[in-house]
């Protein structure tokens, strides 16, 4: 565990998803307000960052918009990763962070997923004191929120 600025970690995530990003003429703004420190697992972190991203991209249709933006509050930063694609239905957010229900569905453009990376993203951010939430509006816009405590 180690001390990091959270703008930090997310700018290494974002620029690995850039590229693929602008393939799919996928614009991530990046509205960030604080500089706040977190006490984590880099790597875990790092891998909850590049998942939420990844996802974004995958179920945004081309021409979409990703905007990642933070809050703090009462000790705690939340993180959110907002995207305009798909969306989730409701019936599936029940059973979303559901092992028993693993699933995988397929991106906007055909992009394939083991349907496990957002039980390891929950799984990693718990580990690190967090945790994650998830909003939808099918066809408007999902919002995944990483809740972290502040150093």
């Amino acid at each position: 565990m180690v001390k990091i600025k959270v703008v930090d970690l997310l700018q290494q995530s974002i620029n690995v998803y850039q590229q693929i990003a602008e393939e799919k003429n996928i614009v991530i703004k990046v509205d960030l307000q604080t500089d706040a420190e977190v006490y984590v697992d880099v790597d875990a972190i790092r891998v909850v960052f590049r998942n939420l991203i990844s996802n974004a991209i995958k179920f945004s249709y081309p021409k979409g918009k990703i905007v990642v933006s933070d809050k703090t509050k009462h000790g705690f930063i939340k993180i959110s990763i907002t995207d305009n694609g798909v969306g989730i239905k409701i019936e599936k957010l029940i059973s979303l962070f559901d092992y028993s229900s693993k699933q995988s569905t397929k991106g906007t453009s055909g992009e394939e997923g083991s349907g496990l990376g957002l039980l390891l993203t929950k799984e990693l951010a718990e580990q690190n004191n967090g945790k994650l939430s998830v909003k939808s509006k099918p066809g408007v816009e999902t919002k995944f929120t990483v809740t972290l405590p502040l150093v």
